[in-house]
């Protein structure tokens, strides 16, 4: 980020822009937004949110921000910019709102129309940001990504967190303590279901594989006590070994199209011949892709996850194709976004390679209710599904 930057001159010409703020452990949460420059070289941005939405939250906590040009995927434009937010007052959203309805026309006045239809017009509030002062910086406290997932503080997330790991180990309710086998923990982050795997299975060898440098430390943290345990960054220290049981949860949907087939591709070189692979994904497809973008629609309209023609369209189960790509790591690209994601696809993925043993949803109901979706998959024998692709000798 340049020390020179004293404007958001480098804004102009662009349509979207990524804004941080910070969570009160220092954990960065980027957001893909629309914005307006105002009374350049006076340095305004303002961006149109709802009053009681997570960067609002987190702005009042903490001013310090920083922006950056994206385009409408994702992509990066230009450099990050320090800056300074604050919520606007009521009576000063009138600059605000003239200089977005501007330009953004008709699709401006569309949001503000569903927001109506909602009944959240009370909450409509404005951020309005300034470059930070000369030798401000960013948060710099350490991320813990479990604090946002098995413990996070809202008891509901909490609880539905802890839940994806139990239904995942339900496959494993014959398997006896005495187990001396291998699991693979494929894409394991803060290491939680590797720890679960340890305690309950003292005898067994647990591999905890994530790729994330940020994750990786905190894996290794959690885990550190733990002699059965080898968290691992890379793939290639695992070769010549095999597992009977691999687990990859909250993985796929994250994967571009590549990386999901380099990861199939890769799980099965790794498994026995009879292993088993357990994958849990979200559903973000029919009601709870309906409810979840509602939900986000509320904390962060306009980014992609929150626009109401991608959450209608997850929600009739057509969810958009092109999804935002950055990468979470160098070379390692990504999706941040849920929305998008389409587990039937990956289903005929999977079946590909391996044998679909079954497939149930979570907490409640079916593929239509369910927040989750689990598939348990058997190796087998490739070749017997796939003949094709065995000996060419009859050809």
């Amino acid at each position: 980020m340049s020390e020179e930057n004293c404007s958001f001159g480098h804004l102009e010409g662009h349509r979207y822009a990524r804004l941080t703020t910070y969570r009160k452990s220092g954990e960065p949460v980027p957001v893909t937004v629309w914005f307006a420059v105002v009374g350049v070289p006076d340095n305004r941005v303002y961006v149109f949110t709802d009053a009681l939405s997570g960067k609002a939250k987190r702005i009042r906590n903490d001013p310090r921000v920083t922006l950056a040009p994206r385009t409408f995927r994702g992509r990066p434009r230009g450099e990050e910019v320090r800056a300074e937010a604050r919520v606007l007052d009521r009576a000063e959203h009138e600059v605000a709102d003239r200089a977005l309805r501007e330009k953004y026309g008709w699709q401006y006045r569309l949001a503000l129309a569903v927001i109506r239809l909602l009944g959240l017009s009370a909450r409509q509030a404005f951020l309005e940001m300034r470059p930070a002062a000369s030798g401000e910086t960013a948060p710099v406290r350490p991320t813990r990504y479990s604090g946002i997932t098995v413990h996070d503080r809202n008891p509901v997330k909490s609880y539905l967190q802890r839940r994806r790991l139990r239904d995942a180990l339900s496959v494993l309710d014959d398997l006896g303590e005495d187990f001396a086998g291998r699991f693979l923990d494929f894409g394991g982050g803060s290491g939680e279901l590797s720890r679960i795997l340890a305690v309950r299975f003292p005898r067994a060898k647990v591999f905890c594989y994530e790729p994330s440098p940020v994750l990786l430390k905190e894996a290794r943290q959690n885990l550190s006590g733990f002699k059965n345990v080898v968290v691992l960054p890379s793939l290639p220290r695992l070769k010549n070994k095999k597992f009977r049981y691999v687990f990859c949860l909250e993985v796929f949907e994250h994967l571009p199209r590549r990386e999901t087939g380099y990861a199939i591709r890769k799980i099965y070189r790794l498994m026995w011949r009879e292993g088993t692979l357990v994958v849990g994904v979200p559903n973000e497809l029919f009601i709870p892709a309906l409810i979840k973008g509602l939900f986000r629609m509320t904390r962060r309209y306009g980014s992609f996850d929150a626009r109401p023609v991608n959450v209608l369209r997850a929600a009739l189960g057509r969810p958009p194709k092109r999804r935002p790509v950055r990468e979470i790591t160098p070379g390692l690209p990504y999706h941040f976004h849920h929305t998008g994601f389409d587990h039937r696809k990956l289903r005929i993925k999977l079946s590909e390679t391996f044998e679909i043993a079954s497939q149930f949803a979570s907490p409640v109901g079916g593929e239509l209710l369910g927040t989750e979706i689990y598939f348990i998959l058997r190796k087998g024998d490739r070749r017997a599904r796939h003949p094709e692709r065995g000996s060419t000798s009859s050809r």
